[in-house]
């Protein structure tokens, strides 16, 4: 991944998922109590912000 400078690999700045139902996906992650921001589109793709990892 070269796209994102400032999320050198094995940093903990950010995450990224490949998904098939991106609206499902979600929907477990916030099931999980993780707040997960709403979904906006950008020029490469989707993106959304988390927080309130346990784990």
């Amino acid at each position: 991944m070269t796209w994102f400078p400032t999320m050198a690999l094995g940093s903990l700045k950010g995450l990224l998922l490949e998904t098939d139902s991106l609206d499902e996906d979600v929907e477990k992650i916030r099931e999980a109590g993780v707040v997960v921001s709403d979904v906006s589109e950008e020029r490469l793709g989707v993106a959304l912000t988390a927080s309130g990892f346990t784990r």
